[in-house]
């Protein structure tokens, strides 16, 4: 299996939440616990998706977490009104910010 993720470019990417995935529902030295379910992007989906996180939720009546990857498309938007004063035309520093905005 890793020889297959490495030979495909796929690259686990991580998870907010309770450590593990999975729980064999035995008490005491029984119970085991392990990160069964992942979620494996390639680079150019992790480049793309930058802001993509994965959460294990818990664990409510199953023996497994379910898992939510949850895609955030997040972009500045500014509201704020800029007015334009000519008077910051005089000063030398300003011509260059003006001229980008």
């Amino acid at each position: 299996m890793k020889e297959f993720m490495t030979n495909n470019d796929y690259h686990d990417i991580g998870f907010n939440g309770p450590n593990y995935t999975w729980c064999n529902n035995k008490e005491g030295l029984a119970r085991i616990w392990e990160r069964l379910d992942r979620i494996w992007l390639n680079s150019k989906s992790i480049m793309d998706l930058s802001n993509a996180v994965v959460k294990h939720l818990p664990r409510i009546s199953s023996d497994h977490c379910p898992i939510l990857l949850q895609i955030e498309n997040k972009k500045m938007h500014n509201n704020r009104e800029i007015r334009f004063k000519n008077m910051w035309c005089s000063y030398e520093v300003a011509k260059g910010i003006i001229a980008k905005s």
